[in-house]
């Protein structure tokens, strides 16, 4: 004879809760020659509608009823192990690989397969250093050496060519139109004709009396062709200086332009010197004064951009890639395992206007994720079609003189008519202020720089931070219930409910070798503490 309390009990077959109560207390029969975790019960009567009872302090599901003869009914039962050895599963401790007990966010749960679908976050941050607009970067030739200057105004070079290009003006215009040569033929004393009834003592008088007059004459005009170009060398040298245009140095002011670059960096905060400085080209002062010294030294900032995850747990290091595109560099790829528990980035910059340099140096607080650099200059060319110098005019000027003197000396000890002289004479001078006046119209064509780079700025200033998902098939918390949350540590079983699958556990308790073996495999394979 048993003493067994039924009753009607709601658990799962893997769980170590036991009932309150079992209200149903009936006097039984040990079936003969049956197991104590599988026993028979022998009992009265057919009312009997339950699935689970107690005996001997042990736990046991009602596997079958069956009705026998003489309102007999057999019950069959199989051992509750998880419940009967509660009290010895809690009081053991465990590396567990699961449980319903969250421990930590960022454990990766490789459980939960990806799906194949993407979602993409952006966000963005200005560097406050870059600019449409940019700075036109000029390099050039001074007094002092090198010199770099800076404006936003492309209109200052537009004004810049325009002094270089330009030279004539009234003042000198009017110089050289009062410049003229020697007009008139000096007097000599035509070479002297030896009568047939003079003697040899009066032709050879005679004939070194011309020949000093001759001398004289040629004395006289070599006196004058110096005054000639004594004074219009004054005349074109005065012009030049009232108008700025000093001969060589306005002629070589364009080979004083070394570069000419744009770079896409805001003006405002470019490295310069004390106030606008007119440019000099060599000794050429252009007068332009729009334009301010550039240092070579480097322009620093920063900024910060945050990271537009998409989850807040470990999925950020399995499911996402982060990208970040530096303006004027390009699109880098970050590491998501990396920066898991980091909310926003920090973007160091570093520029130098001179060259269009531009560095990135990216960091997660203090570590330093990246470094990255380009080279956004554009050249920016400055056509010159200079006119001639004042130097060059003048130059024409004496050529001429040259010509007409020597027309002059010409006509002075040949036997050639006077009339003649003064033909030759006026048709060199025609010919000599043609060529002035062609010289003052030509020009000299050059370029510095061309056209190309800077098309960087065009995709634009901002530094943006990109996130790609794939979303999990599940969310992890909608698995908390069956699954658990990885947890990966030795633990004591009491600190925990729910669901909850060891490695490797055994438990001690004052069971047979079967119960044993049944409560690791509960334990291992996963089971509820409840």
């Amino acid at each position: 004879m048993a003493s067994v309390s039924f009753g009607t009990f709601s658990k799962r077959l893997n769980s170590t809760k036991q009932p309150t109560t079992l209200s149903d207390q009936r006097t039984v029969v040990l079936k003969e020659s049956c197991s104590q975790d599988n026993p028979v019960f022998i009992c009265t009567g057919n009312n009997f509608d339950y699935n689970y009872c107690m005996w001997n302090n042990k736990y046991y599901f009602i596997d079958d009823i069956i009705s026998l003869r003489n309102n007999e009914i057999e019950i069959r039962c199989s051992l509750d192990t998880l419940a009967t050895y509660k009290t010895e599963i809690l009081a053991s401790t465990q590396f567990v690989s699961y449980s319903s007990h969250k421990t930590s966010d960022w454990l990766a749960d490789t459980r939960i397969p990806l799906t194949q679908e993407t979602q993409t976050s952006v966000s963005t941050s200005l560097t406050g250093i870059l600019s449409t607009i940019g700075t036109y970067v000029l390099t050039v030739v001074g007094e002092d050496g090198c010199a770099t200057y800076g404006t936003s105004n492309a209109a200052v070079l537009s004004q810049l060519l325009h002094e270089i290009s330009t030279w004539e003006t009234d003042g000198i215009t009017s110089a050289i139109s009062n410049i003229s040569a020697p007009s008139a033929t000096p007097a000599v004393r035509p070479p002297y004709r030896i009568p047939s009834d003079d003697g040899l003592d009066t032709c050879f008088t005679a004939l070194i009396a011309t020949l000093a007059d001759m001398c004289t004459s040629l004395n006289d005009t070599v006196v004058s062709v110096q005054d000639a170009i004594s004074t219009m060398r004054a005349s074109v040298e005065a012009a030049a200086v009232e108008t700025g245009f000093v001969g060589n140095a306005y002629a070589n002011a364009p080979q004083c332009i070394r570069s000419c670059v744009w770079v896409p960096f805001d003006y405002a905060l470019a490295p310069s010197g004390s106030g606008a400085l007119p440019i000099k080209l060599g000794n050429f002062d252009t007068g332009i004064s729009g334009m301010f010294p550039i240092a070579g030294t480097a322009v620093t900032g920063s900024t910060s951009i945050s990271i537009p995850w998409h989850y807040s747990d470990w999925r950020r290091s399995i499911c996402e890639d982060v990208y970040l595109y530096l303006p004027l560099v390009g699109m880098v790829q970050l590491s998501g395992d990396s920066l898991t528990n980091v909310s926003s980035l920090t973007i160091e910059w570093s520029v130098t206007y001179t060259d269009g340099v531009i560095t990135y140096k990216v960091l997660a607080g203090s570590t330093v994720i990246g470094s990255y650099g380009g080279q956004c200059s554009a050249n920016f060319p400055l056509g010159i079609a200079q006119q001639a110098s004042a130097g060059e005019v003048m130059n024409a000027v004496i050529s001429g003189v040259d010509k007409v003197v020597s027309s002059i000396v010409e006509s002075s000890i040949s036997p050639v008519s006077i009339g003649g002289a003064i033909a030759s004479v006026a048709t060199n001078i025609a010919i000599s202020a043609y060529n002035v006046e062609n010289i003052k119209k030509s020009s000299h064509i050059s370029c510095v720089g061309g056209v190309g780079g800077g098309a960087g700025i065009g995709l634009g200033r901002d530094c943006v931070c990109y996130t790609v998902s794939h979303p999990t098939v599940v969310s992890p918390s909608d698995m908390v219930a069956t699954m658990g949350y990885p947890t990966m540590k030795p633990m004591s079983l009491s600190t925990l409910t729910g669901y909850c699958k060891c490695a490797n556990a055994h438990v001690e308790a004052p069971a047979t070798d079967i119960e044993l073996s049944i409560l690791d495999s509960f334990l291992n394979s996963g089971f509820y503490i409840e």
